[in-house]
């Protein structure tokens, strides 16, 4: 329910900013953008008072909604829709499996211990090391960190705000970056509860129920949380057709062979590619390259050089 409500939400709100007030993206960028920096940081400053998973992974979800709608608030200021839309819808995909995930681990955890206190959780790694596993790479991945599916997300959220050059984009990515850093310790917090802590009853035996469909869900996210982190191509895929679909005709189309590298400053040419157009079959590749010092130029040669060989010709 928490997903699938947020994520109509979102969807409602990209339809009705895009399509009827677009003429008006000036005025309600500006407003989204206040609306993205607060839900941010107050959704993590109380998530960080928590003791009650369920209460901590609610909060969260604030703090989250915030990077969902920055990149919107700021194509609303450029008018650039199609790659505020991108990076929000990206987002928005990675963030409900991880979200799933989360929600998945709290409920066994919460079960097993019959408490809504996660300081209860000591040591319950030693019961079942696999849903401890899921857990750690679930609530890690919401924290943003490498090669989990969480780190793309806030990837293309940060490029979507610093590529446009707007003050507003870069004070809306410091206080994204400041606030990664502090949703990391409560889930960091939770991790070291779960595996580092001790058992608080271990003469006592319980067993530890994970039933097969909870498996099954379980498998399935933590899958598309790695294949997002590792191969985020796929999911940058889905989130330039929304582009296609909800924002200006032609700037989509335009930049679908390599959709990350649209606008992305000269100061740092990041390239991450999909080869599905312009190739005989449809592949999955990632290529990163850093450029330093860049310039244009550079990375016009860069591209020239992953595409083919440079075509030119000499004068006798």
């Amino acid at each position: 329910l928490s997903v699938s409500s947020k994520a109509t939400g979102f969807v409602a709100l990209i339809v009705l900013l895009t399509k009827v007030f677009e003429s008006s993206g000036q005025s309600w960028g500006v407003i989204l953008a206040i609306v993205a920096g607060a839900t941010m940081t107050l959704g993590n400053l109380v998530a960080l008072q928590q003791t009650n998973p369920v209460r901590l992974l609610a909060y969260s979800s604030i703090s989250q909604a915030g990077f969902i709608i920055a990149p919107l608030a700021v194509s609303g200021i450029t008018g650039n829709y199609q790659d505020g839309i991108f990076a929000s819808v990206t987002y928005l995909i990675i963030y409900a499996f991880m979200n799933i995930g989360a929600f998945l681990s709290v409920h066994l955890f919460t079960n097993f211990t019959k408490s809504d206190n996660f300081y209860e959780w000591g040591g319950i790694a030693k019961h079942s090391p696999l849903a401890a596993v899921l857990t750690t790479v679930f609530f890690f991945s919401l924290a943003g960190i490498p090669p989990l599916g969480g780190w793309f997300a806030k990837f293309v959220v940060f490029r979507s705000l610093l590529s446009t050059g707007e003050i507003i984009g870069i004070s809306l990515a410091i206080v994204g970056a400041i606030n990664a850093v502090i949703a990391l310790v409560y889930y960091a917090r939770i991790s070291k509860v779960i595996w580092m802590d001790e058992l608080k009853n271990p003469e006592e035996e319980k067993l530890f129920e994970f039933q097969s469909p909870l498996k099954v869900v379980g498998a399935l996210t933590v899958l598309i949380t790695f294949v997002a982190g590792i191969f985020p191509g796929i999911f940058s895929y889905l989130g330039e057709v929304s582009s296609i679909f909800f924002g200006k005709k032609g700037s989509a189309i335009d930049g679908l062979a390599h959709p990350i590298k649209s606008s992305v400053p000269d100061f740092i040419c990041l390239t991450i590619t999909s080869g599905l157009v312009n190739r005989p079959t449809p592949t999955i590749g990632l290529e990163v390259s850093f450029l330093i010092p860049v310039t244009s130029s550079n990375c016009a040669a860069s591209s020239l050089k992953r595409d083919g060989p440079e075509q030119s010709s000499h004068a006798p």
